[in-house]
């Protein structure tokens, strides 16, 4: 049996441990766990440079012998700029032969616990001694807190 003064603190208890919308604009502090199609990604926003990280599982199927690592997002954020920069990197293995792959990352837009991601995914390599891979068209994502 619940007490009736015993429900609004409870009310209170609960409305106050929701998560938090998120910044404003992408001046705002984006720290934190970000909620993307593929999972959820811990953002670290260290003032003019943040860095994202899967949490989640989020690797592609690869083709055998290749070997695929977690993708990190790293963008700046530059002085007066709406937009953050950066890329998305994934590393690939096959066999003795290494490449790290970029392709271009940018916040597009932040606010009411979104943030909007313009991605290209890097591909396997398809010149493994020049680490080169072919270019896909940027996709757009949504973020949510």
């Amino acid at each position: 049996m619940i007490v009736r003064g015993a429900v609004a603190p409870l009310a209170a208890l609960v409305i106050g441990c929701r998560a938090a919308p998120g910044p404003a604009d992408c001046a705002g502090d984006l720290g934190g766990v970000w909620h993307g199609p593929a999972g959820r990604w811990q953002a670290i926003d260290g003032g003019g440079h943040i860095e994202l990280y899967p949490i989640d599982r989020e690797l592609p199927i690869m083709p055998a012998g290749v070997v695929a690592a977690p993708a990190v997002i790293d963008l700046v954020r530059a002085r007066g700029a709406t937009t953050l920069t950066g890329t998305l990197t994934r590393r690939y293995e096959r066999g003795a032969q290494f490449c790290r792959v970029q392709t271009p990352a940018e916040i597009t837009a932040c606010g009411g616990g979104r943030l909007r991601i313009a991605l290209s995914p890097p591909a396997v390599p398809t010149d493994w001694e020049r680490c080169a891979a072919p270019t896909a068209a940027p996709t757009v994502t949504t973020f949510t807190r």
